[in-house]
């Protein structure tokens, strides 16, 4: 297997402003959009986090 590979989560937002927690042990490892077959994030180690906004919507920002 590659050892590049991501853990993703979802989560809604509500359009005001929030504070979100999420739990490491919630994020699955994906590899283009693939789950793999590995333990979730132990959340151990973290070197980069991004987001990605996929709603599938313009935003105006």
């Amino acid at each position: 297997m590659n050892s590049y590979y991501s853990y993703k989560t979802e989560f809604s937002t509500n359009g005001d402003w929030q504070e979100i927690q999420l739990k490491f042990s919630n994020f699955t490892p994906t590899y283009r959009g693939r789950t793999l077959n590995i333990p979730n994030f132990s959340g151990t180690s973290l070197e980069e986090m991004t987001f990605l906004i996929a709603n599938k919507e313009n935003e105006n920002i």
